[in-house]
């Protein structure tokens, strides 16, 4: 809480941790607790759209996650467990689970797979034409213990707890929070503008290749594994002004053995270590920092080598062949067992 006559500055930036316990140098997580939409299950139907009661009142709130599940149904309100859980022993969980789904090709209604009782045709499409225009965004799917969609047997409620985010916020004016409860006695205030924090789309097969990219050593270190790598480059700095485009610059990957006189204690001796070779091109690059991208690179590059040994990255002109940025050796981090 920060009083209104007393708005945070940057030379008040120590006191107010002293007093207030605010801990700075760290990312700041706007994260807070909200209630869904109840959802009435419908005849047919095992997709759902998942919105938060915040949305009526701020567009930019997004669902950061799926806290709780709670079903009602004639017999009484219980728990609803996430597929994604332990809770699947043979006689004690139940018959239905939850999933969300964030994939943009799964975003549309669909029914059930357990075929449709004479009868029912009827109001299981005027269900998909009533959630045609809501199903935007995450979709809440009931399944069952084997993860297909289920049609729930009897009519029930769900009553969804989130945890919500207020979004990316990077082109807001005022740099002001309010309260969630309206208090105006305080008001907070943001010393930098927010960073650009939009969700990432992934379409089919991007989540594995993300999951690929974080094993060590993802990346051939040779003609061959240029373009993934620099796709991996691209992905990671997709928010960046200029949306990844800076990497295009890079023309060529490749890595040589060297050996080097390393100083140490007790005694100094000569080490193996992996030089990596990257050729840019120097006009694409322009607007950019070398030292930056070396330094990064560095950081990337230090699995491929163990803690005995060194990592060195070099950047080369495309147009000249000469030395742009010759980086200091660093120790390389994968474990020798």
């Amino acid at each position: 809480m920060i009083p209104r006559d007393r708005l945070v500055t940057v030379d008040r930036a120590g006191q107010l941790q002293q007093r207030a316990g605010v801990p700075l140098a760290c990312a700041e997580v706007n994260l807070f607790s909200s209630n869904a939409e109840p959802i009435e299950t419908k005849t047919g139907l095992a997709h759902y759209a998942l919105k938060p009661f915040s949305l009526k009142t701020a567009v930019t709130t997004e669902v950061w996650s799926v806290d709780q599940v709670r079903v009602t149904t004639a017999e009484g309100t219980a728990i609803l467990p996430p597929f994604e859980s332990f809770q699947h022993a043979l006689g004690a969980a139940p018959e239905l689970y939850w999933m969300i789904w964030r994939d943009e090709s799964r975003r549309a209604p669909k029914a059930a797979t357990e075929p449709l009782k004479p009868g029912q045709e009827a109001p299981h499409e005027r269900a998909v034409a009533v959630n045609r225009e809501v199903l935007r965004g995450l979709e809440f799917a009931l399944v069952g213990a084997n993860g297909q969609p289920v049609d729930p047997a009897a009519r029930r409620q769900l009553d969804v707890t989130l945890s919500c985010t207020n979004g990316n916020l990077v082109g807001m004016r005022e740099r002001k929070l309010a309260l969630r409860d309206g208090d105006s006695a305080d008001e907070i205030v943001l010393l930098a503008p927010p960073s650009a924090s939009p969700a990432p789309v992934f379409r089919r097969g991007e989540l594995w290749e993300l999951l690929f990219w974080l094993v060590p050593q993802a990346i051939r270190l040779n003609a061959d594994g240029l373009a993934q790598f620099k796709r991996l480059c691209t992905r990671f700095a997709m928010f960046a002004p200029d949306a990844g485009r800076r990497f295009d610059a890079l023309v060529s990957l490749s890595n040589a053995r060297i050996r080097r006189w390393m100083p140490g204690k007790p005694a100094s001796a000569f080490v193996q270590g992996l030089e990596i070779r990257l050729v840019i091109d120097e006009q694409r690059f322009l607007r950019f920092s070398l030292d930056g991208l070396g330094r990064a690179m560095e950081r990337f590059f230090t699995p491929y080598v163990p803690v005995t040994s060194f990592v060195q990255v070099v950047l080369f002109s495309a147009d000249t062949g000469a030395v742009l940025r010759r980086g200091e050796p660093c120790p390389g981090s994968q474990p020798l067992a």
